[in-house]
């Protein structure tokens, strides 16, 4: 069982990272009386980090600080804490507000970072305008967050989080816990308070709902082993210098004016990012195509969508060889949950579609594109250059699945009886498999070499095969291959 432990020791030291944001354990319950939550949540807001053509590439939340619209968040959360650069070139990002918890955030303010600190990881936003880029015409007057004092806290003191964790849904989640240490030299406050991607520039508050510190990452081990893990608050006081005199800003809309210079225009489809992500010849099919054979009856284009305001007017029409066909829809709102999501549209033909190129126009609010193009009566995908694998491991004396086994990927190359567990080059790959003993790899490989590959659990003899041809093993969509039912005999 010498690869098993060696399997486990490289996957260990793989695994214990410093994370954005992941996940945090037990919390404490009650700490933040109701009235100071229920004034506490809409303070928080929902900030997307948007590339150089405004489209949403990441996730974060923030605390407004100043009525006017004055935002305190992460570095990380608008551009790159180890370069010092902005996600965008003019610094803009999209702030979501909260008008009920039980609801997504509705995305209303276009925002500029105007002070930053790469170092600390910390930034500063102000509103500019509004969604579309439009001038304010009255001066905000937005739920804030009173400044705490981070400095008089102890270990044990109650701590609560508010933001917008992905898998939190799409509305805002709040969590309590108590302060575990700290580390003043960073600085930082370590906590167990629960913090998940997304939380990163959200509000840390105390139990009188005053804002004591940005949440901002966290360390913990992937190891079933190793269950440590604390999460990590910058403190208040550290942001003296980004926050200092944050309310004598300038602000569009008041008195004052803006001297922040012009919005940049947001795109054809305005500050909303609706990305084409493929076709597909069923409603749930997982591999995408660029063309079907001929009598195709069904076709699929998928949609996924980010930061749609709520009552967004959409429309779609197939277009047959690049000429309107009349087949399509018209909403007086978004169809779907206004927020992040995926839209599905179909054309059908009992008969088969008729041989050409189809593509889809799309409509939504004052803009529109459309998709690339597919071929019905073309030759089918061709096989991925790339994929990865997946499969289950089960008992070969009972059948049943076997949870938490290895299945490892060695470089090209390298084999069982040469590997070096101890070169990080040899091993491309190491993932465990779940209670139903299945598992996926978490890379593609090329298809064009052959690869050294293993299984291995606690108690069962070891599998490990060499020269694998990635091309021989069943095709499972979604750029998948399906490896099968490895059995393990017991020991």
């Amino acid at each position: 069982m010498d690869t098993l432990r060696r399997l486990r020791t490289c996957l260990s030291a793989l695994s214990v990272l410093v994370l954005t944001a992941g996940l945090i354990g037990p919390t404490a319950s009650n700490a933040v009386p109701r009235e100071v939550r229920e004034q506490a949540i809409p303070a928080t807001v929902k900030v997307y980090k948007l590339d150089n053509d405004l489209i949403p590439i990441g996730t974060g939340s923030g605390s407004i600080l100043v009525q006017t619209g004055q935002v305190l968040t992460n570095q990380h959360v608008v551009g790159d804490t180890d370069t010092g650069e902005l996600a965008n070139t003019d610094g803009i990002v999209l702030i979501s507000v909260t008008t009920d918890p039980r609801d997504p955030p509705n995305p209303t303010y276009l925002g500029r970072v105007i002070r930053s600190d790469p170092a600390l990881d910390l930034a500063l936003i102000t509103v500019v305008s509004d969604i579309s880029g439009r001038d304010l015409t009255d001066c905000l007057t937005l739920p804030t967050y009173s400044m705490g004092d981070s400095d008089s806290l102890v270990v044990g003191d109650e701590v609560a989080v508010i933001g917008f964790p992905s898998i939190g849904g799409n509305s805002v989640t709040y969590t309590e816990g108590t302060i575990s240490g700290f580390e003043s030299a960073a600085p930082w406050i370590k906590t167990d308070t629960e913090i998940n991607p997304g939380n990163s520039g959200g509000s840390a508050i105390d139990a009188d709902g005053n804002l004591i510190g940005v949440p901002t990452q966290i360390m913990t081990s992937g190891d079933a082993n190793m269950q440590g893990k604390i999460g990590f608050i910058r403190p208040i006081s550290a942001a003296a210098d980004i926050t200092a005199e944050v309310g004598q800003l300038g602000v569009p809309g008041c008195d004052g004016g803006s001297s922040l210079g012009p919005v940049p225009s947001t795109g054809e489809y305005g500050p909303l990012d609706i990305a084409f992500l493929g076709y597909t010849s069923a409603v749930d099919g997982e591999e995408v195509v660029e063309s079907v054979p001929s009598g195709t009856t069904e076709l699929y284009a998928h949609f996924g969508y980010y930061a749609v305001p709520f009552n967004t007017p959409f429309a779609f029409e197939w277009l047959f060889n690049g000429q309107p066909t009349g087949v399509g829809e018209e909403h007086d709102e978004w169809p779907t949950e206004a927020g992040d999501g995926m839209l599905t549209v179909s054309t059908t033909n009992a008969r088969g579609l008729a041989d050409g190129t189809y593509s889809l126009r799309i409509t939504a609010g004052d803009g529109s594109g459309t998709s690339p193009e597919i071929t019905v009566g073309g030759t089918a995908d061709a096989a991925a250059e790339q994929v990865s694998v997946r499969g289950r491991v089960a008992s070969a004396d009972t059948g049943r699945p076997i949870a938490d086994a290895y299945f490892a990927v060695l470089a090209p190359g390298i084999t069982w009886a040469d590997v070096d567990f101890d070169n990080p080059d040899h091993i491309l790959d190491i993932t465990r498999t779940n209670s139903e003993g299945a598992y996926q790899t978490s890379i593609a490989f090329p298809t064009d070499q052959l690869y050294s590959v293993g299984v291995v659990a606690e108690g069962y003899e070891e599998s490990l095969y060499d020269d694998i041809d990635l091309t021989k093993l069943e095709p499972a969509g979604g750029g998948f291959v399906d490896a099968g039912v490895v059995e393990l005999k017991a020991l």
